[in-house]
């Protein structure tokens, strides 16, 4: 297989099961094209190599941090056995102290707190470390008990015990990467071979540095030390390799570095594309500085190793939503606040799921079981329910548009609201328990929401400006078909008028026009409305009096005018049979 498709058209071509390891799709349009149980990754060249200088590169940081461990610990040994210390013996011991606190600090906050505070914490030990002794050199070179030179070895001494302590920390940090990185390319087996040689290349080190007439305790000291920093290394891996959020900056690193040399898809246009059962490590996913690589309805059932791709900023950096998307099961998931636009739920297990303020804007979400899920907030512009089932859902203002499908629904009832402590009623619809949506009947009631003009008032509502601008908007658009469906009262003193239209009417444009008659309208002075008023004709008196009845009523707070009857309700919600649509409409209670 070619290893170039940049920025080609291969909409809808079939890859199926093919090896397109080390393959660059970077900007090409794939959109409907068929990668299932593909196998991405790395070249097989690339892989060698990695895992060559990850194992020379272990090699290394292993023998540095024995030798480090034995020179530091040579600053405390006896060089004899008269008990002879090294020349500068103030600065070595210091060293020597505060290297040793500086890695102990390190490694008990990396097991319990995490790599970012292990860090945060042993700079400010170091700093804290370093500005005590210049205090104390200084008070004591200020009374005289120690020297100049002193004072300078002590204060030489703390900087570099700290500075070699932090560099110990971080071959630990680097040994967890590398293992890691090794783990992602080319599985546990060679991850756990890694682990052993590391472990034993120490030998070897202990042996030389035996030969070179190294004081033997000061060997002994080194080679704990470095199976101390691998034992660390090794155990920072392990949970980087869990996805513990502690560790993610390893993980992160190992990723990047084991993607360098694998599969590109940047930029690509992957809508619709299945990789089911496809293996996706070491394969890169993320947007260009041109494009954004599009992933809108993709199907990723069953795909292995996702986990291991650089997934960018896409609903794919969620790891929880990577799993429901490759496992088939979601049921009961915390997805709040989750940006999944495009994402592909279809025949989805999705019992009692919360998206509340999630984003599943052009969401596939034909099939899928949404039952007792929290849909409070949820954007749903564009998104597809085709045959879903929505019994029990609680939908408190979701954002449904005209563009959102609700063909072949499976709804018996629906919560208008969400309960809380304050208001636990969950406002159920249809209101009677004994009763339920038949087929098709949920559609219906949903539909008048998503397709209607809403012209909302919030300020200074006036009831005859609102009547005749509605008349004159009517008027001047007769192609519209405009009808009042409902007119409802938010809060004290809010209306919102929803007009049904004429289909692919632009409702943009239709609301401009309105709220200009209606601020024009409001300037005018008491008898000009009067004149108004008595040269039009009854139904802008009616629909006036209908508002200014509303308004002036406290608990009326929905009024609906269908085929020239009125019908009032007081307090909670309201629902009609009228022309076989049901009306939705939400209220909190007085």
């Amino acid at each position: 297989m070619p290893s170039r498709f940049y920025r080609g058209n291969w909409a809808g071509h079939n890859f199926e099961g093919a090896d397109i390891r080390g393959v660059i799709f970077t900007e090409a349009n794939l959109s409907n094209a068929n990668f299932r149980g593909a196998k991405s990754g790395l070249h097989p060249i690339w892989q060698t190599s990695l895992l060559l200088i990850s194992f020379t590169l272990n090699a290394l940081l292993v023998t540095c941090f024995e030798i480090a461990g034995q020179l530091v610990a040579n600053r405390l040994i006896p060089v004899d056995s008269q008990g002879i210390y090294p020349d500068d013996t103030l600065n070595n011991y210091i060293i020597a102290t505060i290297t040793f606190e500086i890695f102990i600090v390190f490694f008990v906050f990396s097991f319990y707190k995490g790599l970012e505070e292990a860090f945060k914490i042993t700079s400010i030990v170091g700093v804290l470390t370093i500005g005590l002794i210049v205090f104390l050199a200084l008070i004591s070179a200020g009374i005289a008990i120690l020297s100049l030179g002193d004072m300078i070895a002590l204060i030489n001494g703390s900087i570099n015990g700290s500075v070699i302590g932090l560099g110990v920390g971080f071959l630990a940090f680097t040994i967890a990467i590398i293992i890691c990185t090794v783990k992602i390319i080319s599985g546990n087996r060679i991850k756990k071979l890694l682990t052993l040689f590391t472990f034993f290349i120490a030998i070897p080190v202990a042996i030389f540095l035996y030969q070179s007439k190294a004081h033997n305790l000061t060997i002994i000291i080194g080679w704990s030390f470095a199976w101390l920093g691998v034992i660390l290394g090794k155990y920072i891996a392990k949970l980087a390799l869990n996805r513990d959020k502690r560790y993610a900056l390893v993980f992160n690193i190992a990723v990047f570095i084991a993607c360098l040399g694998g599969t590109k898809f940047r930029g690509a246009d992957l809508t619709e594309a299945n990789f089911q059962e496809a293996i996706l490590k070491c394969t890169d996913f993320r947007s260009t500085d041109k494009k954004i690589t599009n992933i809108t309805r993709t199907s990723w059932l069953h795909a292995k190793e996702l986990d291991f791709a650089l997934v960018g900023e896409s609903y794919l950096q969620y790891p929880q939503v990577q799993k429901l998307l490759v496992e088939n099961y979601g049921q009961e998931q915390n997805l709040d606040g989750l940006n999944l636009e495009g994402i592909s739920l279809k025949g989805r297990n999705l019992v009692d799921t919360s998206f509340i303020g999630a984003n599943l804007n052009h969401a596939n979400l034909q099939d899928a079981d949404l039952s007792g899920s929290k849909l409070k907030q949820t954007q749903l512009d564009g998104a597809d329910f085709t045959g879903a089932t929505l019994t029990g859902a609680y939908i408190e203002d979701w954002n449904i548009t005209s563009d959102t499908k609700f063909y072949g629904i499976s709804c018996k009832y629906v919560y208008m609201r969400l309960p809380t402590k304050e208001k636990p009623n969950p406002l159920r619809k249809p209101d009677n328990e004994d009763e339920v949506f038949e087929d098709g009947d949920f559609g219906d009631f949903i539909k008048p929401i998503i397709e209607t003009l809403d012209l909302y008032h919030n300020q200074n509502v006036d009831p005859r400006a609102i009547a005749i601008a509605y008349e004159k908007l009517a008027e001047k658009n007769p192609e519209a078909e405009l009808e009042i469906v409902a007119i409802e009262k938010r809060g004290e003193d809010k209306i919102l008028l929803r007009v049904k239209t004429a289909i692919n009417v632009n409702l943009s444009i239709l609301s401009a026009k309105y709220f200009l008659y209606y601020n024009d309208i409001k300037k005018l002075i008491e008898p000009e409305f009067q004149q108004i008023l008595i040269e039009k004709d009854s139904r802008i008196r009616d629909l006036h009096t209908t508002i200014n009845t509303l308004l002036s009523t406290p608990k009326l707070e929905f009024i609906t005018t269908i085929d020239n009857r009125s019908i009032n309700t007081n307090g909670g919600n309201y629902n009609e049979n009228i022309e076989g649509d049901y009306i939705q409409r939400d209220y909190s209670e007085s």
